[in-house]
């Protein structure tokens, strides 16, 4: 019970963050953000900023690697071999740049998720009914990890989504300070899609988890609602 409430909490943390989200400029705060490299400020501070964006995109970063591993063993499971392989090196990519990743990772990582996810979805709806037990099996078995794998970044899409609002209210950072001016160079272009990367991944997991339900294969009972929420 005291897991299922924590699942609860993370999956209604996820719709708040989706709520902040919904128009980009006061989500982020990114305009303020851009428009104060050039001068400006007052609040905040740029320690803490760095800290948890670091944190965040880290954190982040390895979930993408579990979701990543975890819909690789579903495309196998499924009979897509070399889509399968393709994620399990993306996968590995995003997990071992860690809080080095960037737009352009998350843009890679993006791509193979979300075709290969429509590719599951199409074969466990079309051919669901007619696969044998042991191929059931390991498809619950990856969903068992790709839909935990997603409530799991919920905390740390939370936190880039802090860092980079306190980041629109922090004054100019030093030159000096070249973590600072690296983080607030970063997170206009990177924060956009680190949310497109959970948003998708979310999107996914709830359109797995349905067709797999009709293909008779044991899922998760958490369902992330999100019908109502937009970039």
């Amino acid at each position: 019970m005291a897991n299922q409430e924590r699942r609860r909490a993370l999956i209604y943390g996820l719709v708040f963050s989706f709520t902040l989200m919904a128009t980009p400029v006061h989500a982020f705060g990114l305009k303020s953000l851009t428009d104060k490299l050039s001068g400006g400020g007052g609040g905040g501070s740029w320690s803490k900023i760095v800290t948890d964006w670091r944190d965040g995109l880290g954190g982040l970063a390895k979930q993408a690697s579990i979701i990543g591993l975890a819909i690789a063993d579903l495309t196998e499971a499924l009979g897509h071999k070399e889509e399968a392989a393709q994620l399990r090196k993306d996968a590995k990519m995003i997990g071992d740049k860690g809080d080095n990743v960037g737009a352009a990772d998350f843009d890679t990582v993006i791509d193979s998720n979300d075709k290969a996810t429509k590719k599951c979805a199409e074969t466990l709806k079309n051919k669901g009914g007619s696969l044998d037990a042991a191929t059931k099996a390991k498809a619950a078995e990856a969903l068992t990890k790709y839909i935990p794998g997603v409530i799991g970044a919920i905390p740390h899409t939370i936190k880039l989504i802090g860092a980079s609002q306190e980041a629109s209210k922090a004054p100019t950072p030093e030159v000096s300070d070249i973590k600072a001016v690296e983080v607030a160079a970063q997170i206009p272009g990177l924060m956009p899609k680190a949310f497109t990367f959970v948003q998708n991944a979310a999107e996914g997991a709830n359109q797995l988890r349905e067709v797999a339900k009709e293909a008779k294969i044991p899922t998760p009972d958490d369902t992330i609602d999100m019908s109502s929420m937009k970039m």
